[in-house]
């Protein structure tokens, strides 16, 4: 098999699973963005619009649409990160804790089911693997050498 099979082979694991949480969503009655927009959050730790944009690939409009709703809805209150001129810190309200817990819990329990059926058959390390060959293809796209 030569190496252009494997790169679309994940990438429509890739494109696969893309559409596997946008249908996920449904369930909760979230769209595909909100719900990447909760998991980004859900970490706990200090996000701007930026930084998830970057991380998460949601377009900066859409993302500015959902933090305008969040923020009207209380689930969300902006802070000004400090040393920056517009950057605001983005963080979830105890009412907007709640509400991902709701939209994420179900997701969540059918991941933890999928992963305990992958890992019977796959090493951990196949998290890893993805993990280096995305940062190869991230240096590759950006003219540097991979790993």
């Amino acid at each position: 098999m030569n190496n252009r099979i494997y790169v679309r082979r994940i990438i429509n694991a890739i494109y696969h699973l893309d559409a596997l949480y946008v249908e996920g969503g449904k369930v909760s009655g979230a769209n595909g963005n909100i719900i990447v927009f909760l998991y980004a959050m859900d970490d706990e730790k200090p996000h701007t619009q930026k930084s998830i944009c970057k991380e998460w690939g949601i377009p900066r409009t859409t993302l500015n649409s959902i933090v305008k709703k969040f923020e009207k809805e209380g689930y969300i209150v902006l802070r000004h990160v400090p040393s920056t001129r517009r950057e605001m810190e983005i963080i979830l309200t105890e009412s907007g804790k709640k509400y991902a817990a709701e939209v994420l819990e179900p997701i969540y329990k059918v991941e933890e089911a999928a992963i305990n059926a992958t890992l019977k058959e796959c090493s951990p390390e196949f998290v890893k693997d993805f993990e280096v060959f995305v940062d190869n293809l991230d240096a590759a796209f950006q003219g540097k050498e991979g790993k």
